[in-house]
């Protein structure tokens, strides 16, 4: 017999499993930012309160993980954190992560809308708009792979958004064009199971009347509360159409009409790595980790 093989045998009885046969090592894919990577590293406060983990690993890339040899594959559960490692996750794997359409659908702001306006929910979103038939202001332009607040700006005239899409990063790209939703934020952190939500946290964040745009640089407090029950059906009505599975992060605007979404990201929410919500966090990792399948 090759070596290889008596290693791969060797290393399928030592890798630890649970009653459900899940195995209990835990592969975490994330480069960054650096404050994630701090939030899960092995000996983190963060793997303490959460069962069904023996074994935690830190890879920065695929590469890294394809580099573990036999300590990969059916022995591992993995956990891709941005939007990248979630497309390039190698299937052979445990885990509990959206599918590469999901991701590449929700991740495009422009790709998210149309998507919306298929299955009839353009009712639930921000009105999207021609930038040659802007008739009212102000108005939002976004560029469709925005995160975290940034490449987003508020215009209040037609000479600002004409100055506006001539300056970097909108000039000669693809911009998403909406109408301004007035109220304050919120945002639902999740974990979704074929479509269906069976974890969730919901933040109303305390925001200045000064401050347009909330960026990841800017640390908002908030409330922490369950969510209605209509919110929820509306985000699984975004999910429920591609099968969603693992964690997402939908921000919405409180009008007196209702919750308007404004967008669902396909991976954890930044606030939710904030100290104040590592039990947040546990809980939905947690979860994730519960109800992991190897991915085919």
């Amino acid at each position: 017999m090759p070596p290889r093989f008596f290693g791969v045998m060797f290393d399928h009885l030592r890798a630890r499993f649970d009653k459900a046969g899940r195995p209990t090592r835990l592969m975490v894919l994330c480069r960054s930012p650096a404050s994630w990577m701090r939030v899960f590293a092995p000996d983190a406060p963060i793997w303490q309160g959460i069962e069904g983990v023996s074994e935690t690993r830190l890879l920065r890339t695929t590469f890294d993980l394809w580099r573990e040899g036999h300590s990969g594959g059916r022995q591992s559960l993995i956990m891709p954190l941005r939007e990248r490692a979630i497309i390039r996750a190698p299937r052979g794997y445990w885990g509990l992560y959206p599918t590469p359409r999901a991701v590449r659908l929700f991740a495009d702001k422009l790709a998210f809308a149309r998507y919306g306006i298929h299955h009839g929910l353009e009712a639930h979103m921000p009105r999207q708009i021609d930038p040659d038939a802007v008739s009212r202001f102000p108005v939002v332009v976004k560029e469709p792979n925005s995160a975290g607040g940034q490449g987003v700006r508020i215009v209040n005239d037609r000479l600002d958004l004409a100055r506006t899409l001539e300056l970097a990063p909108f000039k000669g790209r693809r911009v998403v064009l909406q109408a301004f939703v007035e109220g304050p934020e919120s945002v639902l952190h999740g974990v979704a199971v074929e479509g269906r939500v069976i974890w969730h946290r919901l933040y109303d964040y305390v925001t200045p009347p000064d401050l347009a745009v909330r960026t990841q640089f800017i640390e908002l407090p908030f409330v922490r509360r369950e969510a209605p029950a209509e919110m929820l059906a509306l985000v699984e009505r975004f999910l429920a159409p591609v099968g969603y599975n693992g964690p997402f992060n939908a921000d919405f605007k409180l009008t007196a009409d209702g919750s308007m979404l404004l967008e669902i990201n396909p991976r954890f929410g930044g606030s939710i790595f904030r100290e104040e919500s590592l039990a947040d966090l546990q809980a939905a990792i947690t979860q994730i980790v519960a109800r992991s399948r190897l991915v085919t």
